[in-house]
């Protein structure tokens, strides 16, 4: 009876060993789970940073892009009065010449 109970006991340590192990590497791998979603997360907030740096960069660049072209037609409006009235200028002085 007392072997019984001794072999018992030892498998039940044997047991409990294993599971202690076990139970270790979950919480180790647990840990490490932890780890990379820490470093997601903080690698997500880097890319939202730069995305929204980025967005604005680009917002400027559009607007200054949109000026530009309003200044573009601005000369090119300018430059079409201008030759109008030359045109109109010249059609004067041609006809005073007749």
């Amino acid at each position: 009876m007392a072997t019984a109970m001794a072999t018992e006991v030892a498998a039940l340590r044997r047991r409990n060993e294993e599971l202690e192990r076990e139970v270790g590497e979950a919480r180790a791998e647990a840990e490490r789970a932890r780890a990379r979603a820490r470093a997601a997360e903080e690698a997500e907030e880097r890319l939202c940073a730069e995305l929204g740096e980025i967005e604005a960069e680009a917002a400027a660049a559009a607007r200054e892009y949109r000026a530009h072209l309003r200044a573009l037609a601005d000369e090119l409006a300018l430059a079409r009065a201008l030759l109008s009235s030359s045109s109109s200028s010249a059609a004067a002085a041609a006809m005073a010449r007749c």
